[in-house]
């Protein structure tokens, strides 16, 4: 009995060693694969971070690849793969305040540009609804209107294009809110 209690042991400190490993592995690669995506040089950061989440997704750096595979796959205008990484991402970080909302900010903006614009308008009324800061629930918000017009619900646009052109503490979201709601009611055309 005691010699299995030194192997459950021994095994316990191996298999520790070899996580810690493994993590210094995948923050070594992913701190290679951030520099590369911040000069620009995506395709190698794209490599770099298939390679994380291939052999090493289930690290902390693995997690944080997905987001960044994310960002890659965005910035090269890619925006079917940069949608699934961030679903990835969002399933990996769940609600985290941080990572998790940039993951779902990410995959509203991907899903804006592939034209899945009713799936865009949901993600932003989610994310708007996830956030205590006034300044980013009012942008969000107003990218919500934007995305409902564009699926072709104008008057559930319109009354939040109406709600947002009151917005206090930001002139910026009002005044565009404000500007839509006339272009939707048609106000200052020519007749």
């Amino acid at each position: 009995a005691s010699i299995a209690l030194i192997v459950i042991v021994v095994a316990g400190f191996w298999l520790r060693a070899n996580s810690s490993r493994s993590e210094d592995r995948a923050s070594a690669l992913l701190a290679t694969a951030n520099q590369q995506y911040q000069t620009g040089n995506y395709a190698a950061a794209a490599t770099g971070l298939a390679e994380i989440r291939r052999n090493l997704g289930g690290t902390a750096a693995g997690k944080r690849a997905a987001l960044l595979a994310g960002d890659v796959e965005y910035a090269q205008a890619n925006y079917q793969a940069a949608a699934d990484a961030y679903e990835e991402a969002v399933g990996r970080f769940g609600k985290d305040p941080v990572l998790g909302t940039a993951a779902r900010a990410g995959l509203a903006a991907s899903l804006e540009n592939l034209g899945q614009n009713a799936r865009a308008a949901e993600t932003y009324r989610d994310l708007a609804g996830g956030t205590t800061d006034p300044a980013l629930r009012a942008q969000y918000r107003l990218s919500q209107a934007r995305n409902l017009l564009r699926a072709g619900s104008t008057q559930e646009a319109l009354a939040l294009y109406e709600e947002l052109a009151d917005t206090p503490g930001n002139p910026r979201v009002a005044q565009e809110a404000k500007l839509r709601a006339a272009e939707l009611k048609g106000v200052g055309r020519p007749g």
